[in-house]
């Protein structure tokens, strides 16, 4: 999806890029696509952790494969 530059350069500033309005245009497009891709990352691990709590409550297995997914997050 093509944004406009000020769309851009708003998204690095609410990520907390404080000079993004300074940035070269190259520079606000290749930061904003990491932005985006970081922020479905994000949303794509929140919806596997959700479906897994899902199945958790379900029976063992999926209780055991939650535990595991929890752990294998938080590098414990």
């Amino acid at each position: 999806m093509v944004r406009s530059l000020r769309r851009q350069v708003s998204l690095l500033m609410a990520e907390g890029h404080g000079q993004a309005r300074f940035y070269p245009v190259g520079m606000v497009w290749e930061e904003a696509s990491f932005v985006v891709e970081r922020r479905n990352n994000d949303l794509a691990s929140q919806a596997i952790a959700l479906q897994a709590a899902g199945a958790s409550i379900m029976d063992k297995k999926g209780a055991k494969h939650f535990k595991e997914l929890i752990k294998g997050l938080t590098s414990g």
